[in-house]
């Protein structure tokens, strides 16, 4: 037998070198690796779900865009579903409601407005016996009933007017808005 000692050579140069050393990556089970050419690894699963996300985003951000182009007619001008939108936000009685309730209010003000004509021209022609203080009483008490009624009359009236005008103002901003960004039919 041989007692000579079998000695492991092992190349120690790789620590004065200042490179770090470089291990090849393991193989993947089809026996390759994947790499691009200048060596680095790319996660292609992350990849391709982020990508996957951006696509979703962009295809959202596109199919709401070409919601507003869709052209559609509002009243007599025909305009984008966006311009229509915007237009239709400036005008907040589509149904009629506001506009029905308003005709209410005008003509209720005009039946209270008629009777206190009425009430005027019955206080001016009733007699009233200056010499019976009970005769002057109630006919002072029906002045001052006017004169509430009157009062309470033209504080609504005042108020119909503010209303009407904040309507008006609005159907005028909403024909302006179609005027200025839409097509005449």
């Amino acid at each position: 037998m041989n007692d000579e000692k079998e000695h492991l050579k092992i190349d120690l140069e790789f620590l004065d070198k200042k490179e770090p050393v470089r291990v090849k990556p393991m193989p993947t089970s089809s026996g390759s690796t994947p790499s691009t050419p200048n060596g680095r690894k790319y996660n292609w699963k992350k990849i391709l779900i982020f990508g996957g996300i951006g696509l979703v985003i962009l295809i959202a951000i596109a199919s709401s865009d070409n919601s507003g182009n869709k052209t559609v007619s509002n009243g007599h001008f025909s305009c984008s579903q966006y311009d229509s939108d915007q237009a239709d936000k400036l005008d907040p009685d589509l149904s009629g409601a506001q506009k029905q309730a308003l005709t209410n209010r005008q003509n209720s003000l005009l039946t209270r407005s008629n009777a206190l004509d009425t009430q005027k021209a019955q206080i001016q022609a009733e007699y009233v016996d200056e010499t019976d203080q009970s005769s002057i009483d109630d006919h002072n008490a029906r002045i001052d009933s006017f004169n509430a009624d009157l009062h309470q009359y033209q504080a609504d009236a005042q108020s119909l007017s503010d209303a009407i005008d904040a309507y008006n103002a609005s159907q005028t901003a909403h024909d302006n808005y179609l005027t200025q960004h839409c097509t005449a039919q």
